[in-house]
């Protein structure tokens, strides 16, 4: 049975962050177990003895890694994706440009509502799609999908089998997609947790960290390659790790075709598309350049 664990990094109103993104890894519950193990001894040999890893406090050095040597941050980060490279996790990102987002006209902000969410449709469709059939006869299989638990969007467990949720609440929209999208038949059974009793869930922080810290670096330090970690991680999704940027191209385009203005023969819209997938285009060989760089 496939399993997704989906958390987020950043959030679109600390003035602070340009960029929030979400990270799912997807893997077999028997390679989540022997993760589980593997992630568990490495925090437990490092002397996180309460079990959990919030890349907000290890990447800062705060909290139970106050203190620590680079060496032993270094010690325990390489166990840690150890872990997350024999449990075979294949990765699913998105990172949306807040700076773009913010900039966005009214119209465009209405329709995507939240980055929360515009990212949560990304990773969530990406999960579902691990598991198309890949032998014949085809034998339907889904993905089961566990989300950090996140109140403020309605990422959280339901209150009954009918919960009467929310309006745009993130369980809310999952259920719609499951429903009315074609990979919906792909997509098993939603549920959520807390990192700190779900392992999984710290290593789906890790990879969402790393991966908006790339696009942080890419905007504010380009000569800096892209870090060890997410190099690793990346490479378990193939040559072209399903990772999606939104920026105001992006934005634009995916609004146009899905209020299906791009089926008019306007060259203002066409001119857009065109310009929005060259751009889509070129952010995925910078993005493939920079994992595959040696250093």
């Amino acid at each position: 049975m496939l399993i997704a664990y989906i958390d987020e990094s950043g959030h679109s109103r600390d003035p602070k962050s340009h960029f929030a993104g979400m990270g799912g890894l997807i893997a077999d519950s028997a390679d989540w177990e022997r993760f589980t193990s593997d992630w568990s001894s490495a925090l437990a040999d490092a002397g996180i003895h309460d079990g959990e890893l919030h890349m907000r406090h290890f990447a800062h050095s705060r909290g139970p890694f106050q203190g620590w040597t680079e060496l032993k941050r270094r010690e325990l980060m390489a166990r840690l994706i150890d872990a997350i490279v024999n449990a075979k996790a294949i990765p699913v990102g998105c990172v949306v440009s807040l700076d773009d987002y913010n900039a966005a006209p009214e119209l465009l902000q209405k329709f995507y509502k939240e980055p929360y969410f515009m990212a949560f449709q990304h990773v969530t469709r990406g999960a579902s799609l691990q598991a198309l059939p890949k032998e014949w006869p085809p034998k339907l299989e889904t993905v089961s999908m566990v989300y950090a638990e996140q109140r403020e969007f309605g990422a959280t467990k339901p209150r009954d089998s009918k919960p009467n949720l929310k309006k745009g609440a993130a369980n809310e929209l999952w259920s719609a997609m499951k429903k009315l999208t074609v990979y919906g038949q792909w997509m098993g059974r939603f549920s959520t947790d807390s990192p700190k009793s779900c392992l999984p869930l710290q290593a789906a922080d890790l990879f969402a960290y790393e991966l908006v810290k790339e696009f942080q670096n890419i905007l504010t330090k380009p000569e800096n390659g892209m870090r060890w970690a997410l190099k690793q991680i990346l490479r378990l999704g193939g040559p072209k790790p399903l990772v999606q940027f939104y920026d105001a191209h992006e934005m634009i385009r995916i609004f146009l075709e899905a209020t299906g203005q791009d089926h008019h023969a306007s060259s203002v819209v066409n001119g857009l598309l065109t310009e929005s997938w060259l751009r889509k285009i070129a952010i995925g060989d910078v993005l493939r350049a920079r994992l595959n760089e040696v250093k």
